[in-house]
């Protein structure tokens, strides 16, 4: 990182009082990039998970189960039914994946994406995403996750490759870990 590419964004000479008001006191941004009330959002919730899981709260009283998902009920407002998140002023400032990320105090580089390992962009439980390249989030796209044994048992065969895993739906398990535990040959 170079000087150049960053502008340092300080307080401006104020009052005591005017220094204790104000929330954001020093911002490191690129300097091409202004700011607007969609970045200020994303910095505000990603440089503390609790807030981001405090959003996540308010919306999970209004979240339905789906097999092992809890799933928003926002619509979504992406391609492949992604939802964007609003607030305070800032419209569709990041996807419920990043939000997703922030609460459990994970960033995505550049060149990396938020994964829902559920296969389900509405789900809104921390533990069902993972950070992957394109490549690996694409790569999920139509994994089987398990099949049925061909011995008629009750069992399954966990058939996904991927690291960590997917997530599908298995009745008579209560969780997928029940499943990993109890169910899979």
């Amino acid at each position: 990182m170079t000087a150049s590419m960053f502008e340092n964004i300080t307080m401006d000479a104020a009052t005591a009082k005017e220094k204790r008001q104000r929330i954001v006191s020093f911002t490191l941004r690129p300097a091409q990039q202004p700011l607007t009330a969609g970045s200020i959002q994303r910095e505000w919730f990603s440089t503390a998970p609790i807030r981001a899981l405090e959003y996540l709260e308010t919306a999970i009283d209004e979240a339905r189960s789906v097999g092992y998902c809890q799933e928003i009920r926002m619509v979504p407002s992406k391609r492949a039914g992604y939802v964007q998140l609003s607030w305070g002023g800032a419209n569709k400032f990041c996807t419920l994946g990043d939000m997703l990320g922030w609460a459990r105090g994970i960033h995505p580089g550049e060149g990396m994406q938020v994964s829902h390992r559920c296969h389900n962009p509405r789900c809104m439980l921390p533990s069902h995403i993972t950070i992957e390249t394109p490549i690996q989030n694409n790569a999920r796209k139509g994994c089987l996750v398990w099949v049925d044994c061909p011995h008629s048992c009750e069992d399954r065969i966990l058939v996904c490759s991927h690291l960590p895993s997917c997530i599908k739906f298995v009745p008579g398990f209560e969780t997928w870990e029940d499943f990993i535990r109890w169910g899979v040959h």
